[in-house]
């Protein structure tokens, strides 16, 4: 859609193309531009006679035939239908508003309340006694009754044995009651015995007094001439042992300790086993004997056959000893003065078993454990400290026979 004014003229096309073919330097001659206007001198265009969009509250709309013809826009149809704007539906007529006053009631006063109010202001309102003691009753009744139904909950939440369980239990324990009885049952009455012997041990003067006293005393000769001294503090010394003979059972056997107090304020531990009907002195277990000092394999050399020492679960990796191929433990020495790190290979199923005890626990996991083991270098890069374990020689410190 197009609007024009009725007034206006087409363009000149014709004198326009001419202007455009003359020469630019005639068009530039023949050009007079405007003089410039001052700010005294009025404006060139006339703003009285513009009709503009004014924005009022009260405008009153000229009607159609008030308005100039020669400046109403003629509106052409070119394609399509003519779309006219409707007049604005008006608006519904403001309802005036209705004000009503009414009358504020009047507040009786009451003097007595409201000096009470004046009173108990920010007091809090009292108990009666009645009901402290009704709840005070309630709390004793409530707690001597959780009291008395506490044995009745334990029992609930204790399981029950099922019954296949309770027989094996029963079986296992009579036949292990009857090994180890008949194992235990050589110490019985042997404690002035083993009192006596280990006197006469601590108060040996040469290797000839010591061998009758211990356990396979001659093939272990050439070891105990080594390795034993004499006690020359304990010569006049009358030694007291400071407990009973203790006795342990271990796979179908059974062994006795017995510990006294030195001159030097030490504990010695004495270990005694069976040798036939004979009470003797185990050597090895109560001298805390190992083939190669500590010292020695901490420095990575020594002859580590026969190690005794406290055993324990550790978590000490390296890359010459991964976690996915070998369980790690701690060797103390007997003295706690020295350790070091040893691995069994988690594939060795026969040595592996050999550390769980009966109830599924391993050796180790819980406290130190007495162990004698046999030691091997391991990789290359093993550090000096690290050694693995090729047999458990025995639990304990001493060989049962």
């Amino acid at each position: 859609m197009k609007s024009k004014s009725p007034g206006s003229k087409p363009p000149e096309s014709d004198t326009h193309q001419d202007s455009l073919n003359e020469p630019v330097d005639q068009w530039a001659s023949e050009t007079v531009l405007p003089l410039r206007r001052s700010l005294a001198n009025e404006s060139v265009a006339d703003h009285t006679k513009q009709i503009g969009l004014r924005i009022e509250s009260n405008v009153e709309r000229q009607s159609q035939s008030d308005e100039d013809p020669a400046l109403r826009l003629e509106i052409q149809e070119i394609n399509g239908s003519t779309m006219r704007l409707e007049e604005a539906i008006p608006s519904p007529e403001k309802v005036p508003r209705v004000v009503v006053f009414r009358e504020k009631g009047t507040r009786v006063k009451n003097p007595k309340s409201d000096q009470a109010a004046d009173e108990t202001w920010g007091k809090s309102k009292k108990q009666s006694l009645r009901w402290m003691l009704y709840n005070g009753g309630g709390v004793i009744a409530l707690v001597v009754l959780m009291i008395a139904l506490l044995p009745l909950v334990r029992s609930i939440q204790r399981p029950t044995p099922k019954l296949k369980e309770v027989k094996l239990q029963i079986d296992t324990k009579t036949e292990n009651e009857e090994n180890e009885l008949g194992a235990m049952s050589f110490f019985i009455g042997k404690e002035k015995e083993a009192m006596g012997l280990l006197d006469r041990y601590l108060h040996a003067s040469s290797i000839d007094d010591v061998i009758p006293l211990v356990v396979d005393g001659e093939s272990q000769r050439e070891i105990i001439g080594r390795h034993w001294k004499p006690l020359k503090d304990l010569q006049s010394h009358q030694l007291k042992p400071d407990e009973s003979l203790e006795v342990y059972h271990v796979d179908d056997a059974a062994y006795g300790i017995l510990r006294a107090t030195l001159p030097d304020q030490s504990i010695y531990i004495a270990y005694f086993a069976k040798l036939g009907d004979r009470l003797l002195l185990d050597w090895k277990a109560s001298s805390k004997y190992s083939s190669a000092s500590f010292e020695e394999l901490v420095a990575g050399h020594g002859d580590a056959s026969e190690v005794r020492g406290k055993f324990t679960i550790f978590n000490y990796y390296t890359y010459a000893w991964p976690e996915s191929v070998y369980q790690c433990f701690r060797l103390i020495s007997p003295d706690n003065d020295y350790s070091i790190w040893c691995y069994i290979r988690r594939d060795d199923q026969a040595l592996m078993s050999k550390l769980i005890f009966q109830n599924s626990e391993m050796l180790g996991s819980t406290s130190p454990d007495l162990v004698t083991v046999r030691l091997e270098r391991g990789p290359s890069e093993a550090l000096p400290n690290q050694w693995q374990i090729k047999q458990l020689l025995h639990r304990d410190w001493i060989k049962l026979r």
